[in-house]
């Protein structure tokens, strides 16, 4: 039990490969204001959040499987960093599978307002691209694509950090029995659409996303 598992900031060029990690409270692997970092062949499993990109750019998540976490794969740009953007990130080959843990992190924390069954999660972050993973069983939605007022963020804390996830690209996913127990908030949204069962694709807010070759549709953009 960590608070962190790998916790690399304002690293260049590096691999974080083939590791086994569980029981944190917050990122199991954290890539923070990084830049070219590959993040490679891991298990991550009941944590938190599994696999976190935050305010880094150049970021390659490939061959890893993250099940049973809170939030499985998650790309943030995050208010009061430093580093004031995050992009260019590719999320490909990975199983996202059953994220659906309690959510035990700090009070207050970034990670603490992760809702449980969240499988991929990208908020402010642009140029991600979402490419032949396996999403499974995530019960609250399988990939959400958000902006800080949806997610509960006052952007005035930090003008200088772009609220929106623009120019999101989701190619050739597979994704199934997503969306069983969502929370309110979606849940409010699937009634705007007079649609009773739940997202495997949630894309709300301000931004742009591309959607294309993806073997489901986009169930609920607002």
């Amino acid at each position: 039990m960590g608070v962190y598992g790998i916790f690399p900031q304002f690293g260049k060029n590096g691999l974080v490969e083939r590791n086994i990690l569980s029981g944190i409270a917050d990122a199991a692997i954290y890539i923070g204001m990084c830049d070219n970092i590959d993040v490679r062949f891991n298990e991550v499993f009941d944590n938190v959040a599994g696999i976190e990109i935050e305010n880094s750019r150049h970021a390659l998540v490939e061959y890893n499987y993250t099940h049973d976490n809170t939030g499985g794969i998650l790309a943030f740009l995050t208010q009061g960093l430093p580093i004031k953007t995050c992009y260019d990130v590719i999320i490909r080959n990975n199983y996202v599978i059953n994220n659906n843990h309690e959510n035990f992190g700090a009070v207050g924390s970034t990670v603490s307002h992760i809702p449980k069954g969240t499988g991929i999660l990208v908020l402010a972050a642009d140029d991600v691209t979402i490419e032949n993973n396996i999403i499974m069983g995530n019960d609250n939605v399988g990939l959400t694509i958000t902006d800080y007022k949806f997610a509960g963020f006052d952007q005035s804390k930090d003008p200088e950090s772009e609220p929106n996830s623009d120019r999101i690209v989701l190619l050739d996913n597979f994704m199934q029995n997503n969306g069983n127990n969502p929370i309110d908030e979606v849940k409010a949204l699937m009634a705007t659409k007079l649609s009773k069962a739940g997202p495997d694709v949630l894309a709300v807010g301000g931004g742009r996303v591309v959607a294309y070759l993806i073997r489901v549709d986009i169930d609920i953009l607002v």
